[in-house]
């Protein structure tokens, strides 16, 4: 018997939408990357999924988005459910997960609100798998520490996210700040003296 397609659960749980209440965490399916390249809208994924249901390419869409909605990204759903994981899935596994979310969640791509925060939660997850998954994660620490257990502050790198404006340099809004309290106060000094001066020339010319 063939494998039963992915969006076929999807579909059955877009058209009862009450089934997604219950208080039972379903079981991930084996394929559950489909659900996320058709939610991501990638053509030959959806093409796939719209031959194999004849349903029109924006229902399995909806219908991918509100599965993985109500399945990965429940309130009490644990980094690993978040995208879509076992617990035994490989970094490898858990960061194609990742970028597939985010082609769907990303807020350059999607304007959602909810959606946006979606996206917040895969970040914060990939985080929490990629650290729990030991010297996999990171397989130059243990060369690059050498004798000493502290890390070099040049070997820490910070994490950009692109809808995030940066400054370029951490100080410029300290730095910016004094300066324009430095020339106001100049300047009320400059009035003052400019003041005392015509003040003075007033009395000295007086006949």
């Amino acid at each position: 018997m063939a494998q039963q397609h992915v969006i076929e659960l999807a579909l059955d749980l877009a058209r009862m939408p009450v089934l997604a209440r219950t208080s039972v965490l379903p079981t991930l399916p084996p394929n559950i990357i489909e659900l996320m390249r058709i939610a991501a809208a990638f053509p030959e994924a959806c093409e796939a999924a719209v031959a194999k249901t004849g349903e029109p390419t924006a229902v399995v869409i909806e219908a991918a988005r509100f599965y993985l909605q109500h399945v990965l990204f429940r309130p009490e759903a644990d980094s690993y459910r978040i995208l879509g994981l076992e617990p035994t899935a490989s970094r490898a596994t858990a960061r194609t997960h990742m970028r597939w979310l985010l082609q769907w969640l990303h807020p350059d791509r999607n304007h959602n609100d909810w959606d946006a925060v979606y996206a917040e939660r895969v970040l914060k997850a990939w985080r929490e798998v990629s650290a729990s998954n030991g010297s996999a994660v990171k397989p130059n620490y243990s060369r690059a520490r050498g004798p000493s257990n502290k890390r070099k502050r040049g070997d820490i790198k910070a994490i950009w996210l692109p809808w995030i404006e940066y400054s370029a340099n951490g100080q410029s809004l300290a730095i910016r700040s004094s300066y324009r309290t430095f020339i106001t106060c100049a300047v009320w000094i400059g009035v003052v003296i400019i003041f005392l001066a015509l003040w003075s020339a007033v009395i000295f010319l007086r006949p």
